[in-house]
């Protein structure tokens, strides 16, 4: 199962690694997959699943049967030859039917359980991981451009400063402190820079790549606003998120433990069938002998009467944990949500009065300095202005789609459900 599996995420990462080298944009899409067939986290939960279903497939199997071969009377412990009676037996232990079908199902819901909490668990965990990354990527890289803007205007600011104070027209401490900005947008840059690159590495380990593998992505950062019923989708929770379901699952495989305690009052029986050859004045005789043998539970006070009790509490911890993860799965929706309001209300503000305010004041200061009413410093401090809410523009807009897919995700959406921009 594993084989085809495995040409065709080295066939993909092969395609991606080309498509990299060739510095060719990524879309969310192509990198979400790339991500499902490469990433070893994913990778190792699979291998768990599957490992559970190889403990199912064990629980069809009877205990070993045993063959037995006796040789009686001989003259000498290895004169296998001259024995008076030789006997050829093969015996197999049976446990009561519903013991059997009781463990078979325990087995099977705990694979039911270790899919669901795992597996699909760790994908999602993952799917988001890379979603959040592609967009720090994207945020990381337009914050770099505005910062980069941003150095250069501190620079002419600095270059006119001097100039200005050479012609007496301004003083000195003007100049130190345009030298102080200056100086400190370059240590910015330098920390943006150095984001980008971080911001990278971790979208390629997330693919299961190097670090430092070539990457160019090609959707964008937009604003997408949504809105929904809190109720209705908190509601959807408990019937989406993976951990939760998987608690259903456990639930009833201890059940089932608990009722192969039960029915463990019912001794097992072995079958035994020999054949007997006796060695005679008249010749071989041979004759057939069966069996059957009963465990005897005198012990049951202690064996199996712990063996219950041990079932019983493994049961009540059980729907102990589901109540737990029920309250902890609504109570992640409650924050995601909370945080995802708050984040709205940022974004909101940001759209309707922040920026169109900054837009028109840096409209109105070159307005004014084409008509000179204002100095050209007094208008790149204006652009400054303008370079710096966009940056803050950018973060917002990043951690409104990250609380927006955090909440999707606390549900228990899958990434089709997400709002990913670029008309996606």
């Amino acid at each position: 199962m594993f084989f085809p599996v495995f040409i065709r995420a080295g066939f993909v990462y092969l395609l991606l690694s080309a498509v990299s080298t060739n510095a060719e944009p990524l879309t969310r899409a192509s990198v979400l997959q790339f991500a499902l067939n490469n990433n070893p986290n994913i990778m190792a939960a699979h291998a768990s699943w599957q490992a559970e279903q190889a403990r199912v497939l064990q629980t069809w199997a009877l205990p070993p049967p045993e063959l037995e071969l006796e040789y009686e009377g001989m003259p000498g412990a290895f004169k296998f030859g001259q024995y008076e009676q030789r006997t050829v037996g093969f015996s197999q232990q049976m446990a009561f039917p519903m013991t059997w079908w009781q463990k078979r199902q325990a087995a099977h819901h705990q694979m039911r359980a270790v899919h669901l909490s795992v597996y699909e668990t760790t994908r999602l965990n993952i799917l988001r991981d890379v979603f959040l990354a592609y967009d720090r990527v994207l945020a990381d890289e337009q914050i770099l451009s505005l910062t980069e803007k941003h150095v250069q205007l501190a620079k002419d600011f600095l270059e006119r400063a001097k100039v200005r104070f050479e012609a007496g027209d301004t003083p000195q401490l003007d100049v130190l402190r345009a030298e102080v900005d200056f100086v400190r947008l370059q240590n910015k840059l330098t920390a943006v820079r150095n984001a980008v690159s971080g911001s990278r590495s971790k979208v390629n380990v997330l693919l299961g790549r190097l670090p430092d593998a070539p990457l160019m992505l090609a959707d964008s950062l937009v604003y997408a606003p949504v809105s929904f019923e809190f109720d209705r989708l908190s509601d959807e929770a408990l019937r989406h998120r993976y951990d939760f379901l998987a608690t259903a699952q456990t639930v009833q495989s201890a059940k089932a433990m608990q009722s192969i305690s039960k029915w463990s009052l019912i001794p097992d029986v072995s079958f035994q069938v020999a054949r007997q050859t006796t060695t005679s004045p008249t010749g071989l005789l041979k004759s057939w002998r069966t069996g059957f043998v009963f465990e005897l539970p005198l012990w049951a006070i202690f064996d199996q009467r712990g063996k219950i009790s041990e079932a019983t509490f493994q049961y009540k911890h059980a729907t102990a944990m589901q109540e737990q993860v029920r309250l902890r799965v609504l109570q992640e929706v409650d924050a995601a949500n909370r945080a995802f309001q708050a984040t709205k209300q940022r974004m909101r503000l940001m759209q309707e009065r922040i920026r169109p305010t900054a837009e028109k004041a840096y409209i109105m200061a070159q307005r004014s300095y084409d008509e000179g009413k204002v100095s050209y410093l007094d208008f790149l401090e204006a652009q400054r202005d303008m370079i710096e809410i966009d940056i803050e523009y950018i973060e917002t807009l990043f951690e409104y789609r990250s609380a927006q897919i955090q909440f999707f995700h606390a549900i228990g959406k899958e990434p089709s459900a997400w709002v990913i921009g670029n008309g996606q």
